[in-house]
C-alpha cells in the first residue's frame, strides 16, 4: 500500500515537472515566433539595418531554445529559423534578406500549423508575386496586411489565407 502511494506521488510530481517544462518550452517557442515580427516589419519598410538587428535578436533566442529544448518536436523548424535568421543578420542587400525570410517563414508557419492554439494568435498571408509560390508569411492577428517581400513598393500586395 505504501509503495503504491509513493509511486502515485512520484508520478504526480513527475507530471508537474513535465507540465512545467512543457509550459517553459511553449513560452520560449512563442518568444521565437514573436521575435520574427521586427524582421518582418523592417522588410516592409525596406530597412536592411533594422532587419539585421532583429535577426540577431532572433538568432540569440533560437540558440537558447536549441540549447534548452534539444529533443522537442519543433527542433527541425527552429534550426531552419536559426539558419534563416543568421542569413538575414549578415545579408548585404534586401533581396538576400527577403530570400532568407522565405525560409524563416516556412519554419514559423510549420510550427504554427502544428499547434492549433498558436493559430489563434497569428494570421497567415500570401503574396502571389513571390517566385515559386513561396510568398507566405505570418503576422499577429488583427494587424493590417504588410508585405515583407514587396516592401514599400507594394506593402498591401497579398491576401490572408486559412490555416
Amino acid at each position: 500500500m505504501k509503495t503504491a502511494s509513493l509511486l502515485g506521488g512520484l508520478l504526480a510530481l513527475l507530471g508537474l515537472f513535465t507540465s512545467a517544462e512543457s509550459q517553459a518550452c511553449r513560452a520560449a517557442l512563442e518568444g521565437v515566433l514573436t521575435a520574427q515580427s521586427p524582421i518582418h516589419n523592417a522588410l516592409v519598410e525596406d530597412d536592411l539595418a533594422k532587419a539585421s538587428e532583429g535577426a540577431k535578436v532572433l538568432v540569440g533566442l533560437t540558440k537558447q531554445w536549441l540549447t534548452e529544448h534539444p529533443t522537442d518536436a519543433n527542433l527541425e523548424n527552429i534550426q531552419k529559423i536559426d539558419k534563416a535568421a543568421t542569413a538575414i543578420a549578415t545579408a548585404e542587400d534586401l533581396d538576400i534578406a527577403r530570400g532568407a525570410f522565405i525560409q524563416l517563414s516556412q519554419g514559423v508557419i510549420a510550427i504554427i500549423r502544428a499547434d492549433k492554439r498558436l493559430q489563434d494568435k497569428w494570421q497567415l498571408f500570401f503574396c502571389p508575386m513571390v517566385a515559386k509560390k513561396q510568398g507566405f508569411w505570418v503576422q499577429p492577428k488583427g494587424e493590417d496586411l504588410a508585405n515583407p517581400y514587396m516592401g514599400t513598393q507594394m506593402p498591401g500586395c497579398g491576401s490572408d489565407k486559412p490555416w
